[in-house]
């Protein structure tokens, strides 16, 4: 029964988590309302990615020194005070850097490793495709609930920053709740406990680390060049104002059903499910920056969106798979700063080609280059580590 209710926290704290991934509905209102820049909106959101990659590291070196709950009650402080400090910005970029980049992006990856690696050490070794599938889809569909949100109180005439107040305290209630149940799981009788760390130097050393850092990071760079513009994108396509808000549902709808998809699919046929998913990334990306025609591109948001899902599902399985559910939240972190990279790359450099081009066209030719190439690279990474030592056997 406790490993239910410790996934069903992690479902609810991710849930909440997820919600950054709907920036993109608050870009037009910043932009109309208080003169922020497509540029600037792409910085604010590429840096809270890095703040989130970075924190995500400590959050793994203090889950060794301090019990799970704490910190993920340390998250989901700092992830409602940020939207909080948003709201008193009046507009004021550098405030929205200090509330949206920074305290929210450190909330972000203080109360994300905890809960997943519980749960996918709750279960076993076998299900954790299907265990990190399901965290991560609840964490997909957290851009739905903030759309949805935002959306109804900007038609009930509520200003942006009004919304940034209510989402702030809304999901520090919710997150902090559910952290009280959050608890690591208790050993087995006669089960010896197993160190979580690896020596960095050893982890950087390994060929396997640096397949799932490219994949991270081609994986991402895409996914979140898109969802941070995607509003703008559908709008600079002549996109109906409806249609754009519902572009982001249609993403987030895809990138929670991939999250499980994948999830299953790396269960059955392992670790060659990583390239495939960046082909299909590579195509969706290609594809949704010259779709004029206005039915055709929900469909291609949806596509992007479960192309996306498997950066984040297949890594944090092929960790479990590979290095043992113990090394999850020691593994996965150092994994997760390529999502950092492509955080400060991604977003901001289609904002910056739209400021200065008019077009999002380059930078979505870009990200499916990156996409189509760091499939190759995982597949020829794969394939030296098939000469070398297990990663298991790294301790």
């Amino acid at each position: 029964m406790r490993k239910y209710v410790t996934l069903l926290s992690a479902l609810f704290i991710h849930n909440c988590l997820g919600g950054f991934y709907a920036w993109s509905v608050f870009v037009p209102p910043l932009k109309a309302n208080y003169g922020i820049t497509a540029a600037q909106a792409g910085s604010i959101f590429g840096m809270m990615i890095a703040n989130f990659a970075l924190a995500m590291v400590a959050a793994g070196k203090l889950q060794s020194r301090l019990n799970s709950k704490i910190i993920v009650m340390m998250g989901a402080i700092l992830f409602g005070s940020g939207y909080y400090i948003a709201s008193l910005s009046a507009g004021s970029y550098l405030i929205l850097v200090l509330g949206i980049s920074i305290t929210v992006g450190w909330g972000l990856g203080l109360a994300y490793v905890a809960p997943l690696s519980n749960a996918v050490k709750s279960f076993p070794k076998e299900r954790a495709g299907l265990i990190t599938g399901l965290i991560a889809a609840a964490f997909a569909l957290g851009a739905i609930l903030f759309s949805k949100t935002a959306t109804y109180f900007y038609n009930q005439g509520l200003d942006v920053l009004q919304v940034f107040c209510i989402i702030g305290i809304g999901c520090m209630s919710i997150m902090f709740l559910s952290s009280l149940v959050q608890k690591s799981p208790k050993l087995q009788e006669g089960q010896k406990p197993v160190s979580s760390t690896i020596p960095t130097a050893q982890l950087m050393g390994d060929v396997r680390f640096w397949a799932l850092a490219i994949a991270m990071f081609a994986g991402t760079f895409p996914g979140l060049m898109v969802v941070g513009n995607l509003k703008p994108l559908a709008l600079a396509q002549s996109m109906p104002e409806s249609m754009a808000t519902m572009a982001i549902m249609f993403f987030a709808v895809g990138n929670s059903i991939g999250r499980i998809l994948w999830g299953m699919a790396y269960d059955k046929w392992g670790g060659v499910t990583i390239p495939i998913s960046l082909i299909w990334l590579g195509a969706a990306v290609l594809l949704i920056g010259q779709m004029n025609v206005p039915y055709m591109f929900l469909p291609m948001a949806f596509l992007l969106g479960n192309g996306h899902s498997a950066a984040f599902v297949l890594p944090a399985a092929d960790i479990a798979s590979g290095y043992g559910t113990s090394k999850v939240s020691c593994v996965y972190p150092m994994v997760l700063l390529f999502f950092g990279v492509s955080g400060v790359s991604g977003s901001p450099f289609a904002g910056w080609c739209y400021s200065f081009g008019g077009s999002y066209l380059p930078a979505t030719l870009v990200a499916g280059v990156i996409a189509f190439s760091g499939s190759f690279a995982v597949k020829r990474f794969y394939a030296m580590a098939q000469n070398r030592a297990p990663a298991a056997e790294i301790a």
